[in-house]
């Protein structure tokens, strides 16, 4: 009986914390997804769904200091207007910023949407 008691109080208080937990992530459906991301020393390289006509110009990274960590985000300004079979493609962002002291041990959280390649 004590078993079944404890089971049933891990699993409330596992749900009690997946639920407090994503009432606290906003995303914004407007954020350009992203499939695939790696950090390097002072470059970011993350890769993104084009139809033909994706360039690096086309997108701003945002780097933002939120006292206790840095919060990310890419953009896009000018749609891919190509109507070629989508694919990935990889843009390589320097993430050494004047404005920021993002480093190694530094905490990152991206603020786009991750997704799963699916053609």
């Amino acid at each position: 009986m004590k078993t079944n008691l404890s089971v049933i109080l891990m699993a409330g208080l596992f749900f009690f914390a997946l639920n407090s937990t994503a009432n606290n992530i906003t995303i914004d459906p407007n954020n350009e997804p992203i499939y695939a991301i790696k950090l390097g020393n002072d470059v970011a390289k993350i890769w993104v769904r084009s139809t033909g006509c994706t360039q690096q110009q086309h997108f701003d990274l945002v780097i933002s200091d939120q006292s206790n960590h840095f919060s990310m985000l890419l953009t896009r300004n000018q749609k891919d207007h190509c109507r070629r079979k989508p694919k990935m493609i990889a843009l390589i962002f320097n993430i050494d910023q004047p404005n920021n002291n993002v480093s190694s041990a530094s905490l990152l959280y991206l603020q786009n949407p991750l997704r799963q390649w699916s053609m």
